[in-house]
């Protein structure tokens, strides 16, 4: 549909940043896929486009800035290693799931600093 030019631009960038995660899926067939809709959505999309709504949903899952997001060979080699199926596996069948993740995204903004690691002084929990 999205080669075919059937679907709207917003409906377009909704899927892409449902389907970015998909690129480190420990499934070599599942990774595929999405980098085959990435370089379709490429295809039919302006340049500014691509650069301006498209790749912030891909930054996370690339090891390095790209220019050819259409071409799949490229896309596929500057992508980071997949999670492990391990790992994923233990996240599936994680009976709290929520607290998983919400303990992982609390150390992910630690880490980029968005999160102070200690509270502040004027806090009155201290």
């Amino acid at each position: 549909m999205c080669q075919l030019g059937l679907l709207q631009k917003p409906h377009v960038y909704e899927f892409a940043s449902d389907i970015a995660p998909f690129l480190c899926h420990p499934n070599l067939w599942i990774r595929y896929g999405a980098v085959g809709f990435i370089t379709v959505v490429a295809r039919q999309i302006s340049t500014a486009d691509v650069y301006c709504k498209l790749m912030p949903y891909l930054d996370p899952y690339i090891t390095q800035p790209i220019i050819q997001i259409e071409r799949k060979l490229v896309l596929l080699s500057v992508l980071k290693e997949p999670v492990s199926r391990s790992i994923f596996d233990y996240a599936l069948r994680s009976k709290d799931i929520t607290s998983l993740f919400r303990h992982l995204h609390m150390r992910q903004k630690k880490r980029n600093g968005s999160l102070p690691d200690c509270p502040p002084p004027e806090d009155p929990a201290i």
